[in-house]
């Protein structure tokens, strides 16, 4: 999706306000919870955000939920590599779902039956 002027205006008043709203993330078991804490130190101390720094901390996730300032928000280009031919045979010998699912948006997009959405509904 593409967005700019308004829309792309439009796009992170929507995103902010909802980044606003508290989260519903179910608990993870404590088992796994060691994963989150291990996460959360490499993402906010690569930001230079300690962990009892709280309001930092939703800053910084309120800046990820809005365009500009997130990856989401950048121009991602892909170069298809593989030819139609290689896709084409690709699809058709995939043995998983997801895998099919995505070889064969590879395939649209190569051949143009897909194309980039632009948001003209906001």
């Amino acid at each position: 999706m593409f967005a700019q002027g308004g829309r792309r205006h439009r796009l992170q008043e929507a995103l902010l306000n909802q980044a606003k709203q508290q989260p519903n993330i179910s608990p993870l078991p404590s088992a796994f919870q060691h994963y989150r804490q291990e996460l959360e130190a490499q993402v906010y101390g690569a930001m230079g955000i300690t962990r009892d720094d709280k309001a930092n901390r939703q800053l910084a996730v309120l800046r990820n939920g809005v365009f500009g300032t997130s990856v989401m928000g950048l121009k991602l280009q892909v170069e298809i590599k593989q030819s139609r031919e290689e896709l084409e045979k690709a699809v058709k010998y995939a043995a998983e779902a997801s895998s099919k699912e995505r070889l064969q948006m590879l395939y649209w997009l190569k051949t143009g039956q897909a194309t980039i959405a632009i948001l003209n509904h906001l």
